[in-house]
């Protein structure tokens, strides 16, 4: 089972980001042409923060940080949902936060009509102290991660902000969903793949 987002984000990227000035909402689409996210407060694009991200923005000099993941449905065991998929993320990213890792209860919520899920988690990269807010999103054929960061410090401040970011998500490459309706299951299985997941950078 390939799963780019158990692959963990570290907090710090000096000198290598893109970094802008500018206030004004950024809309930014996927590398693989199938997500858009809009982005705020001087975030600008970045492809820095994680190699396996489809999707990253940045503005280092307020802590802002955000990257996407897109997995195929086919990628995972059948018996794989939405809820079971954002824990299986949810854990190991407590995991690779270390003895000081915390997580809140996730709750379901909706994201432009898509099934959701999204929660917050806390602990350390080294000796810097890390907010995350993390939701799952479910399409048709994918599982999608919107995964924001800053400093714990600023997390409570930053925390609207982010909220307002990941609900722009959109897919721009199939059909929008309809009220009430509900993304089809994957239908095939393929055997899981496993991939070693590479250190934090620091």
């Amino acid at each position: 089972m390939r799963t780019r987002s158990w692959t963990f984000v570290c907090l710090l990227v000096l000198g290598v980001a893109v970094v802008g000035c500018k206030s004004k909402p950024l809309t930014l689409t996927s590398k693989d042409k199938k997500v858009q996210l809009t982005v705020f407060k001087g975030m600008v694009k970045s492809d820095s923060l994680h190699k396996h991200a489809e999707l990253q923005a940045s503005n280092i000099f307020a802590e802002l940080y955000v990257v996407v993941f897109n997995e195929k449905k086919t990628s995972f065991p059948a018996n794989i949902d939405l809820k079971r998929y954002d824990a299986l993320v949810r854990n190991n990213m407590k995991k690779k936060l270390g003895p000081t890792g915390r997580k809140e209860k996730p709750k379901e919520v909706k994201i432009n009509g898509y099934s959701a899920v999204q929660g917050s988690l806390f602990g350390n990269i080294g000796k810097v102290k890390v907010g995350y807010l993390l939701t799952s999103i479910e399409t048709d054929d994918s599982y999608h991660q919107v995964l924001a960061w800053t400093l714990s410090s600023h997390f409570s401040k930053q925390l609207p902000t982010f909220v307002k970011m990941t609900n722009t998500f959109k897919r721009i490459d199939g059909p929008k969903p309809t009220p009430g309706s509900k993304p089809q299951p994957s239908r095939t299985t393929p055997a899981p793949r496993r991939s070693k997941a590479p250190a934090a950078r620091k």
